[in-house]
């Protein structure tokens, strides 16, 4: 779901069930994490694993007291687990790339030759996509 799109809440409500959502991830923090918040059902669990807008989500969630914030931090996880532990991590997220349940949108590619004016261009439908070079 594309947060930073009109009437994002109200499509996402939608397509969740009456009640809310058990459990969302969120990587953008700010006001679209306080809203992904308050679209949990009572006793529900907002992942938190970044803050891509560098803004945290509002103390008190904007009134979301029954939910609760869990974050996960990958770079204390990837320094801290053992290895035989990352490995199978990684095998059960490579197993969701290749069943095509997780994917990462890519806003454009250019030549590598074209690096400079690349990183300097806007993203194509906001937000941080993945360029390739």
């Amino acid at each position: 779901m594309r947060t930073g799109a009109p009437g994002w809440e109200r499509d996402l409500a939608a397509l969740l069930p009456a009640g809310g959502a058990d459990v969302v991830f969120d990587c953008v923090g700010g006001p679209q994490g306080a809203a992904l918040l308050r679209a949990l059902a009572p006793h529900g669990r907002l992942v938190q694993y970044g803050l891509l807008s560098g803004r945290p989500i509002p103390p008190g969630g904007d009134g979301a007291a029954d939910r609760r914030i869990v974050p996960f931090h990958l770079r204390r996880l990837v320094h801290d687990a053992p290895r035989a532990e990352l490995f199978a991590l990684f095998d059960r997220a490579f197993a969701h790339l290749r069943a095509g349940r997780l994917a990462t949108r890519v806003g454009a590619e250019h030549p590598l030759a074209d690096i400079r004016s690349a990183l300097r261009r806007p993203p194509q439908g906001g937000g941080k996509p993945l360029i390739l070079l």
